[in-house]
């Protein structure tokens, strides 16, 4: 006869998919977010992780309600349904997070900017020491303050009567 593995066992299980689940998700939201320089190494690490990570999520989201479904039926009558309740909300979380693996957030994040608004030089609103990027069509000048553009990446615009996409 085999030994019966413990429900420690099997709840450790449980937490270690959910921990990888969410490491699968969070590592590349991290590295990736805006305003933030990236080392190669982690960027590179990132863009793995992520590329993998809707595959990883989904076995931790079989593996935990395979899991979550055994302690269920092994579940001693002694508070029971706290015990069920707390397998349950894990699962559930792994579940969320092998969605939301399947979401580039920053896509969602960052429009592009469709209607520009551009105001003088002399009425701009911007500190001296911000950076800016520049463009010169002809007679006609622009400038793109950076923070907005770090944010959106991508503008279209008309300047001098040629079409123009500014990104950053």
């Amino acid at each position: 006869m085999t030994p019966k593995v413990s429900n420690r066992l099997i709840f450790s299980g449980l937490l270690l998919a959910a921990l990888v689940s969410f490491a699968m998700l969070a590592f590349p939201m991290y590295v990736i977010r805006p305003f933030r320089s990236q080392g190669t190494t982690e960027l590179a690490a990132s863009l793995i992780i992520g590329r993998w990570s809707a595959a990883a999520t989904s076995i931790c989201a079989g593996l935990c309600l395979l899991l979550t479904t055994v302690l269920w039926l092994r579940m001693q009558p002694r508070r029971v349904w706290m015990k069920r309740i707390g397998t349950a909300l894990i699962a559930l979380l792994v579940v969320a997070t092998s969605l939301l693996a399947r979401v580039n957030i920053f896509e969602r994040m960052f429009h592009p900017i469709t209607t520009a608004q551009f105001v003088s030089a002399a009425s701009a609103n911007t500190d001296n020491k911000e950076m800016v990027l520049a463009v010169n069509v002809g007679p006609e000048q622009r400038a793109y303050p950076v923070a907005i553009m770090a944010y959106h990446h991508v503008l279209n615009d008309v300047l001098g009567g040629e079409p123009l996409v500014v990104t950053y």
